[in-house]
């Protein structure tokens, strides 16, 4: 198999390059930046992998909190109808979580916030299941 990407330290930043140098993403852990590479992996054998499973891995990675590589999934798979409508659902978390991120814990904005991805998670299973089904 070719390697296409490989990471490397730079500052306080772990950084995904492809082989050529150019940077495909910078991350705060290595872990992040190995789960980037391992979109990377999944992305250059989609044609082999069925949309289905494709669905079911983006699920449980928003599940599991991974926003980001989800959305690093979704861009690699070109996504369909379905999923761009999913993307729309991932960035809106992705928003929410950001500004939970900031907003002081237990206060009621950060009740508000979390009740919002909370349902912002349940229209992306919805949608899962509507387009599977």
């Amino acid at each position: 198999m070719e390697i296409t990407a490989i990471i490397r330290k730079r500052g306080r930043k772990w950084v995904v390059m492809s082989k050529d140098g150019k940077v495909l993403g910078e991350h705060d852990t290595k872990g992040d930046a190995e789960k980037q590479l391992q979109a990377i992996e999944i992305s250059k054998h989609s044609k082999k992998v069925k949309k289905s499973s494709v669905d079911a891995v983006v699920s449980a990675m928003v599940g599991a909190g991974n926003i980001e590589l989800a959305k690093r999934v979704l861009v690699a798979f070109n996504a369909t109808d379905a999923n761009v409508e999913a993307k729309k659902l991932i960035n809106k978390m992705n928003q929410l979580s950001g500004l939970l991120e900031k907003a002081k814990a237990g206060s009621e904005t950060a009740k508000k916030l979390q009740d919002a991805i909370n349902t912002t998670k349940k229209q992306l299973a919805d949608l899962k299941k509507k387009s599977i089904g």
